[in-house]
C-alpha cells in the first residue's frame, strides 16, 4: 500500500500550511527562478524501464514526521539545466542534526509532476536511477537524463528519517554545436603545421587584405595537414551562429599558405564538418631591399696570416728582445739582400736598439702591434648593399630582372682595438672611394625564383669587388692613424721607427743613404708587399642565395628576406629590408 499512498503523501506534505516543519530551504514552494546549469551535461547512457517506481522508496510520510537527528539537503543548486538528451548530477547529503556525515545510507528520487505526483517519465525526461547509496562524505548523486520535450518539473529526494528536499528541473535544446575542419592541400604544397581561427561571417575578403579582426576562438593545429585523415575539432560554438574558418601553414614564423571559407553553420548538438581549400601564398615582391651582408673572407685569402706581418708586430712588442737584431733577420731572410749588405747592417744592429730607446716616440712601437691584428680583420667583411626586385607577382614562380647592389664594406677590430666604444673599432669603405679604383658602384644582375617551400632564391650574379687595395686603405686610414692621431703612410711609420740620421751617426761605416735603401726603404716595401698580397688577385665575386621571404604584417606584401644565405666564391649570410617597412636590421 506505501506505493497507493505516496502521491497523497506528497500532495499533503506540499500544501501543508507548517504542520510539518521542514528547513525553508526546502519547504516552502519553489518559485520561479532563472535555471542554473547544475554541472557539465555528459552522454547519454539507456534509459531505465521506467514503469514503475521503485517500490522500495519510502513514501513522502504524511504523518508527523519521524523523530529528529537527521537532515537531508541540496549539495549544488537548486535550479538545474538538463539539455535534451543529456544528464545532469542532483546531488545530496545526509548529515546529522549536528553536521556529521552518515555514510552508507540509500537516497530516493523521484519526479513530481505539475500536481506533485510522482512519475517515471515526464516529457521523456527520467532519473536514470531512483536509489543512490551516501559516501563517507554524506553525499550521494542521482542523474537525471533529458529528453526531446522542453518542460518544467520538480525531483524529490529522501532519506529514511529526513525530511525530503527538492530539485526545480528544466529541459531545454542544446544551444551548442561543434565544427571539425580538415584541410585540401594544393599539390606540391609543403606540409608545414596549420593553425585554424575563427572569425564572425563574412571575413576572408578582409582578412586576405591583412584587416586586423577578432577572433572567436582558435581550434588545435593540425600537426600535418597533408595528411587526408588529420583534422581538429573545436570546443563547442553557439548555435546559429555564421562563421569564417582561416586555416594557415607556416615556416618559421612565415606565412606560406592560407585557405578560408564563409558561412560556416554551427548546429546545436550537431557536429558541422567542413573542408578548407589551402593554396600557396601569392606575395608582392617589388621594391629595393636593404641588405646587410656578412661575408667569410677566408676562403679568398688562403695562405693565412703573414709570417713577415706577425714579425713585424712582435717587432713592436718588444718579443724576442733586441729590435734591432729582429729587423736585420727579417730583411735578410725576406728582403733577398746581398750578403754583404747584411753583414753591413748587422754591425748596426745594437745601435739600432740604443736609437729607437731613446728617440723613437711611443706611439711608433704600439702602430707596428697592428700587422699582426690585420688577417683577422680583413677576413671576415660585412657589406652594405642592395637587392632590387623588379617584378611585383612571380609568373610560374620567376622574377626576372633583378639587381644586387654593394655600397659600403665595413670591417671589425675585435682584438687589440685601443679604443673605448665599439663605433671606433669599425671601418666603413665607400664603394666610391678613389683608393678602390672602381668607375661605378657594383651590381650584378640576377634571377628570382620561388622555391617548392616558398623560399626566395637568388640566381648566380658577379659583382666587381677590387680587394687588393682594401687591406691598405684599412692599415693607413683606420689602425696605424689609432696610435698616430693621424692617417699615416706605412713608409712614414717605418722612417719614423728608423731615424737613419741619428743610427748612422752612431753606426760606424753606414751612411744614411745606405741606412733608408737597406734599412727603413726595404723594410716599408717588405711591409706593403705583405699587406697589398692579403687579398691580392681578388677583383670580382660570384654570388648565388638564398632566402626566407617575410610578410609579417600580413598585408601579401614581402617586407624583408631572412635567413639569407650566399654560396659561390665568397659564402655569407644575409638579411634585407624593404626600404620603409619598419623591419630590425642587424
Amino acid at each position: 500500500m506505501r506505493l497507493l499512498t505516496l502521491p497523497l503523501a506528497l500532495l499533503l506534505l506540499a500544501c501543508a500550511d507548517g504542520a510539518t516543519d521542514v528547513a525553508p530551504k526546502d519547504a516552502a514552494p519553489p518559485p520561479d527562478a532563472a535555471v542554473i546549469d547544475a554541472a557539465p551535461a555528459v552522454d547519454a547512457a539507456p534509459l531505465p524501464d521506467a514503469a514503475v517506481i521503485d517500490a522500495a522508496a519510502p513514501a513522502v510520510d504524511a504523518a508527523p514526521p519521524p523523530p529528529p537527528g537527521r537532515e537531508l539537503y541540496l549539495d549544488g543548486p537548486r535550479d538545474v539545466l538538463v539539455r535534451f538528451g543529456r544528464r545532469a548530477p542532483l546531488t545530496v547529503r545526509l548529515v546529522t542534526l549536528d553536521g556529521a556525515p552518515i555514510p552508507d545510507e540509500d537516497v530516493f528520487g523521484q519526479l513530481l509532476d505539475d500536481a506533485n505526483a510522482p512519475q517515471a517519465l515526464i516529457g521523456g525526461a527520467a532519473l536514470v536511477s531512483q536509489r543512490a547509496r551516501t559516501d563517507a562524505e554524506g553525499r550521494a548523486t542521482l542523474e537525471i537524463q533529458g529528453g526531446q520535450e522542453a518542460i518544467s518539473f520538480q525531483a524529490a529526494i529522501s532519506a529514511e528519517g529526513a525530511a525530503a528536499v527538492f530539485f526545480r528541473i528544466t529541459v531545454a535544446p542544446d544551444t551548442e554545436g561543434t565544427l571539425t575542419v580538415s584541410l585540401a592541400l594544393a599539390e606540391g604544397l609543403r606540409s608545414d603545421p596549420a593553425t585554424l581561427k575563427v572569425y564572425s561571417s563574412p571575413a576572408c575578403d578582409a582578412l586576405a587584405a591583412g584587416t586586423a579582426l577578432p577572433e572567436i576562438t582558435q581550434l588545435p593545429s593540425i600537426e600535418d595537414p597533408a595528411d587526408f585523415n588529420a583534422s581538429s575539432t573545436s570546443a563547442p560554438l553557439a548555435a546559429g551562429a555564421a562563421l569564417s574558418v582561416l586555416a594557415e601553414l607556416h615556416r618559421d614564423a612565415q606565412l606560406t599558405a592560407r585557405g578560408c571559407l564563409d558561412g560556416v553553420q554551427i548546429i546545436a548538438n550537431q557536429d558541422t564538418a567542413v573542408v578548407i581549400p589551402v593554396a600557396p601564398v601569392t606575395l608582392g615582391y617589388q621594391g629595393t631591399f636593404s641588405s646587410h651582408e656578412i661575408y667569410d673572407m677566408a676562403v679568398l685569402i688562403p695562405g693565412g696570416e703573414s709570417e713577415i706581418l706577425t714579425a713585424v708586430a712582435e717587432i713592436g712588442g718588444g718579443v724576442g728582445g733586441s729590435r734591432g737584431q729582429a729587423i736585420v733577420s727579417l730583411l735578410c731572410d725576406y728582403a733577398e739582400l746581398s750578403a754583404m749588405t747584411c753583414t753591413t747592417i748587422g754591425l748596426a744592429a745594437g745601435y739600432i736598439d740604443d736609437v729607437i730607446e731613446e728617440s723613437v716616440p711611443p706611439y711608433v712601437l704600439e702602430a707596428l702591434t697592428v700587422f699582426g691584428d690585420l688577417y683577422d680583420i680583413i677576413r671576415s667583411m660585412e657589406i652594405e648593399g642592395e637587392i632590387l626586385i623588379a617584378e611585383d607577382t612571380p609568373a610560374e614562380g620567376l622574377l626576372p630582372g633583378n639587381t644586387h647592389r654593394l655600397l659600403k664594406m665595413g670591417f671589425t677590430w675585435r682584438e687589440g682595438c685601443p679604443h673605448d666604444t665599439a663605433e671606433a673599432c669599425t671601418f666603413t669603405i665607400e664603394m666610391d672611394d678613389a683608393g678602390l679604383g672602381l668607375e661605378e658602384i657594383p651590381e650584378g644582375r640576377f634571377e628570382g625564383l620561388i622555391l617548392e617551400d616558398g623560399r626566395l632564391q637568388l640566381g648566380q650574379h658577379t659583382l666587381p669587388l677590387p680587394m687588393e687595395h682594401v687591406a691598405l686603405l684599412i692599415v693607413e686610414s683606420w689602425l696605424l692613424p689609432a696610435y698616430a692621431g693621424e692617417p699615416m703612410t706605412v713608409q712614414a711609420l717605418i722612417a719614423a721607427l728608423l731615424p737613419c740620421e741619428a743610427i748612422a751617426s752612431l753606426a760606424f761605416g753606414l751612411g744614411e743613404d745606405t741606412c733608408r735603401a737597406y734599412l727603413s726603404e726595404a723594410l716599408a716595401e717588405l711591409i706593403l708587399e705583405q699587406v697589398n698580397a692579403i687579398a691580392a688577385g681578388i677583383s670580382e665575386v660570384t654570388l648565388e642565395g638564398i632566402a626566407v621571404p617575410l610578410d609579417a604584417d600580413r598585408d601579401r606584401r614581402v617586407e624583408a628576406l631572412i635567413e639569407g644565405a650566399w654560396v659561390g666564391s665568397m659564402p655569407g649570410t644575409f638579411t634585407a629590408c624593404l626600404l620603409g617597412a619598419a623591419c630590425a636590421m642587424p
